[in-house]
């Protein structure tokens, strides 16, 4: 009887700490899954920098010979941070390290408005 009355508080004390995680708009459960997109996603950083820079350039041989070595940069920087925010998703801040925070997202850039 004492075992489950142990384990009924033990749930109890496990939902009354994480929900105010859910009302956060970055949480936890939100960091856990920015480091697994990151670890499992960060290869994308090759073609997007190359198409970065083809268009900065405007030459599609910039996009190969400029591009390659910053997707290797953004590809060993992603691997490193997924791998960080994967093991340390419980433990604050819980905001993103990077811009985009997520793999293939498009960069939060302000449109001026004329």
């Amino acid at each position: 009887m004492q075992k489950k009355i142990f384990i009924l508080v033990l749930i109890a004390q496990l939902f009354i700490f994480t929900f105010p995680l859910f009302a956060e708009d970055y949480n936890a459960l939100r960091k856990l899954g920015r480091g697994m997109a990151n670890l499992c996603l960060s290869f994308t950083e090759f073609p997007v920098q190359m198409g970065k820079a083809k268009d900065e350039c405007q030459s599609p041989i910039a996009g190969f010979f400029y591009g390659v070595p910053r997707g290797v940069v953004c590809f060993a920087g992603r691997i490193v941070l997924g791998a960080y925010e994967t093991v340390s998703f419980l433990i604050p801040p819980y905001k993103p390290l990077i811009e985009p925070e997520f793999p293939l997202a498009k960069e939060n850039k302000e449109i001026p408005v004329e």
